[in-house]
């Protein structure tokens, strides 16, 4: 049988299996989505980020820093398949807030997470030095 045949996903979820250029997918979705029950530095959100789109999420760990609930996407309480259900639903049922999330996640990731800027902010909070 295909996987999650019981669940009714065949037709509305690919199972892309170990892909190594992730981002050739992320580009053909609408919005990312990372329920995760603890997390570090969430290196796919930032992904996801840079390329503009929105995220849903656990609000759990470094995804808090990266994701502005709100406003770059959605942040739901872990161990909650219904409020997650509910905050893909919602946004998927506005795409202009679906755009309007996915460029604001673009700028954050630019201006906080991105290369040298990223280097200064580090610097800046743990050793004080303006400018490093």
């Amino acid at each position: 049988p295909m996987k999650g045949a019981h669940l009714g996903l065949p037709g509305r979820v690919h199972w892309a299996g170990v892909r190594d250029e992730g981002w050739q997918l992320l580009m053909a979705t609408d919005l990312y989505v990372q329920p995760s029950r603890s997390e570090g530095v969430p290196l796919a959100v930032l992904e996801a980020m840079a390329l503009g789109l929105p995220v849903v999420a656990s609000g759990v760990g470094g995804i808090r820093e990266a994701v502005v609930d709100d406003e770059t996407g959605l942040l739901v309480e872990p161990d909650s398949p219904d409020k997650l259900a509910e905050a893909i639903t919602a946004l998927l049922a506005q795409p202009s807030r679906l755009r309007e999330m996915g460029q604001a996640g673009q700028i954050r990731y630019q201006k906080m997470f991105r290369g040298e800027s990223s280097v200064e902010r580090l610097a800046e909070k743990y050793f004080g030095l303006e400018g490093a």
